[in-house]
């Protein structure tokens, strides 16, 4: 099959992005042809380095001289994602059935984040429509600029218009289907397919072991083994989620603040010193564990994942609390702890008063 993926970045930072390495990967692995249409003259740089190898077509000389080099290419179908560029989701779907991944609330809100932000931050379950003006003010509902969210609103319904052209609609959880469902969308074309990958970092003697499992139990996960740096970074800051599964009573546990430190949140056992740099609702789930169970760590990541709001908006809540732990604030402490050496007095002075 040919399949044409459609977005409107190409190569950008983010989940999509990270998403869309791993399907074109995926889907030539599997035999298809793939290429990729977006609205970029160069193509960021934050793409998987094989990505930039398919076939690309770009919107950015122009619409139809895009779609002429689509039309020669002769897709089957089209997958597309996030395309800010609407006259181009009309014209493929004028020409091929269009599969559509709703990647976020793209249709169904003025600003996109599906929250009030006044007077407390709740996720809104309200069905897109004119009302949503009415309330995005004084709901806080996004950037309050009234020209900037008239617009949206005005391109939010356009997306809307464009529910009934496509062939099937794909979200990654029951929660978006009920978001697209009750704004119109037949549930019957839209299809749940959850985009939740296991990335194990490490090694050790269980490794051939969880691969076995992960295979037996159809879990889609990837076991890069043990990484130096950058390498592990570059893995880390693509989660949704780090897990911290240890059961050993951590005297720190310095791989969540990491995470923190790249806007990710993380899940932990209540265990040791994780409570320094896991604060609960804020950076990420603390698990009961007395004593830890591997049921109830699952249980609490399930029903993290099914927040993907909550998820998003610790990202910078992470970030704020490794900050507040950051290696110069550390390198500041010890430089008093190194100085007062000199004078023992001083020094317990300072572990009173800081509490250090």
């Amino acid at each position: 099959m040919r399949v044409l993926l459609a977005n409107d970045g190409f190569g950008d930072a983010g989940g999509v992005q990270s998403y869309l390495d791993r399907i074109v990967a995926g889907l030539a692995a599997r035999g298809h042809a793939v290429a990729i249409l977006h609205r970029d003259s160069k193509p960021a740089p934050f793409a998987a380095a094989e990505t930039y190898g398919f076939e690309q077509f770009s919107v950015a000389g122009g619409v139809d001289a895009a779609l002429e080099q689509v039309r020669r290419w002769a897709p089957d179908v089209c997958f597309s994602h996030n395309m800010d560029r609407l006259e181009v989701e009309h014209r493929l779907a004028d020409g091929w059935p269009v599969v559509k991944f709703m990647h976020g609330y793209l249709g169904t809100c003025i600003g996109g984040q599906k929250r009030f932000g006044f007077p407390v931050f709740q996720p809104c379950d309200r069905v897109f429509g004119a009302a949503c003006l009415a309330l995005y003010g004084p709901r806080h509902c996004g950037e309050l600029n009234a020209t900037k969210f008239v617009a949206h609103y005005r391109w939010a319904r356009a997306q809307r218009d464009l529910f009934a052209r496509y062939r099937a609609v794909v979200v990654a959880s029951e929660h978006m289907k009920r978001e697209f469902v009750r704004n119109g969308v037949d549930a019957a074309r839209v299809h749940v397919n959850p985009l939740i990958w296991l990335i194990a970092i490490g090694d050790g003697p269980q490794r051939a072991r969880w691969e076995a499992l992960a295979s037996e139990l159809q879990v889609d996960a990837r076991f890069p083994g043990w990484l130096r740096g950058d390498d592990r970074w570059d893995w880390v800051k693509t989660a949704t989620l780090a897990a911290v599964p240890s059961t050993w009573p951590e005297p720190f546990g310095l791989v969540g603040l990491e995470a923190a430190a790249l806007g990710v949140p993380a899940i932990a056992f209540d265990v040791g010193g994780v409570r320094e740099w896991l604060r609960p609702g804020v950076n990420g789930f603390l698990v009961p564990a007395s004593p830890p169970e591997a049921e109830a760590f699952g249980g609490v990541l399930a029903g993290a994942l099914s927040r993907p709001i909550e998820l998003a908006a610790m990202r910078s809540r992470a970030v704020a609390v490794a900050r507040e732990m950051s290696l110069d604030r550390h390198l500041d402490r010890l430089e008093e702890i190194f100085g007062a050496t000199r004078s023992p007095e001083r020094l317990a002075l300072r572990r009173v008063a800081r509490g250090f």
